[in-house]
């Protein structure tokens, strides 16, 4: 269950009604400690959960949002695959950026898999060097890491 009390409401409040585009807001909520803290307090379906509420709720003020935004920020220092699995599902009426803030964070995500490949000589077969930069897959003799 999110730990809203390690979220510093007026810090993030403040930069929610600062912020002019979900860019912006993104960058600084991720800076701030108190949404890292909740990050750690959650799971990303924790968090997701605590957004839809927000979302649905009938009266919300600045804080309410300030709050589902950084819940859905804070979501973004667990693993993607986590995230996508909370957060694709939710259908959110009310909270603008959502989708923007996620998009941007998708867009911004580096592969951090490794994968190694042997393959013998025989199964290489040259090429052209392209003349664009591409995607490389080192492959390495057989027995060799």
């Amino acid at each position: 269950m999110p730990d809203l009390a390690t979220l510093s409401l007026k810090a993030v409040t403040t930069h929610y009604l600062f912020a002019n585009t979900p860019v912006y807001l993104y960058r600084r909520l991720r800076a701030e400690e108190s949404v890292k803290a909740l990050a750690d307090s959650a799971t990303p379906l924790e968090l997701a959960a605590l957004v839809a509420k927000m979302d649905r709720k009938r009266k919300r003020g600045p804080e309410d949002i300030a709050v589902a935004y950084s819940a859905i920020v804070a979501a973004t220092f667990h693993s993607s695959r986590e995230v996508h699995e909370a957060f694709d599902q939710l259908n959110l009426r009310h909270l603008d950026w959502a989708n923007a803030i996620l998009g941007f964070w998708y867009e911004t995500l580096v592969s951090t898999d490794t994968r190694v490949v042997t393959l013998s000589a025989r199964e290489i077969t040259p090429t052209a060097v392209s003349a664009t930069p591409t995607s490389r897959l080192i492959v390495l003799p057989g027995g060799h890491e």
